[in-house]
């Protein structure tokens, strides 16, 4: 049989690029989605695979979890210890990994009802990864038991700007007030109204009033969050208005 040049050519080019696309390697680490809703960890290569694992949260309580070894773009989800139907889609792109599926009815079993770990997971910055989260935070809270104020301040107000992204609603609205009374305690009462502002919608309505607008979810984080914005305006909106007053007089 003759086989012309070009077409060794186009065989063996497309042998290269079907080798390339099962070479393909993703940076191992771990990913977050924005807002908190789920984790993407992908491990080192080994043995020329490399292993991964999605995890999703949402209000509700209901969540995903699968996991698996990746081959070229393709995560193929393990399900005791044999491969299962459902097979994830990764896409790397700047900021991290892109999952999808052309599977969704066999991933289904690996979600609870109304869930998906489809979505963008993004690479965390160096300040928001968990030992050096942690530390900062252990810094921030040291700094204000000995009631220094400026120097707590200045290590959480950069550690939210670059990590408040990736925080579950509960945890953002935490350090929202953290960093409100902070802000408070260096005699910025001002600053404190305006860092807490994302959060007063919740602080003017009732239990009933939040169990009824976040409903499926479960509204006890939505509470939580209220109580805690209430204390701070509190501190904050009687500072400010004495202020006010006192500027108004003649």
């Amino acid at each position: 049989m003759r086989v012309r040049a070009g077409g060794w050519c186009g065989l063996a080019l497309g042998l290269l690029l079907q080798n390339a696309a099962f070479a393909q390697t993703f940076p191992p680490g771990k990913y977050l989605m924005e807002g908190g809703a789920g984790s993407l960890r992908i491990e080192a290569p080994k043995n020329g695979t490399q292993a991964f694992s999605i995890s999703t949260l949402d209000m509700s309580n209901a969540y995903c979890d699968l996991s698996g070894t990746i081959g070229g773009a393709k995560g193929q989800v393990q399900s005791e210890g044999k491969p299962s139907a459902c097979v994830v889609d990764l896409r790397a792109g700047r900021d991290g990994v892109h999952a999808d599926t052309a599977t969704p009815e066999a991933c289904a079993e690996f979600c609870g009802a109304r869930t998906s770990f489809v979505g963008d997971y993004l690479r965390l910055p160096a300040a928001c990864t968990g030992e050096t989260y942690a530390a900062a935070l252990k810094q921030y809270k040291d700094h204000l038991d000995r009631a220094e104020y400026a120097p707590a301040g200045a290590i959480l107000e950069p550690l939210y700007a670059s990590c408040h992204r990736f925080l579950s609603t509960a945890a953002d609205a935490e350090q929202r007030n953290d960093l409100a009374l902070t802000r408070f305690q260096q005699g910025n009462a001002r600053d404190c109204l305006r860092i807490i502002a994302p959060l007063v919608k919740w602080a003017k309505m009732s239990d009933q009033e939040i169990d009824e607008a976040v409903r499926p979810n479960d509204p006890t984080y939505f509470m939580e969050i209220a109580a805690r914005t209430r204390e701070t305006l509190a501190l904050c909106g009687q500072k400010t208005a004495a202020k006010n007053k006192r500027s108004a007089r003649p």
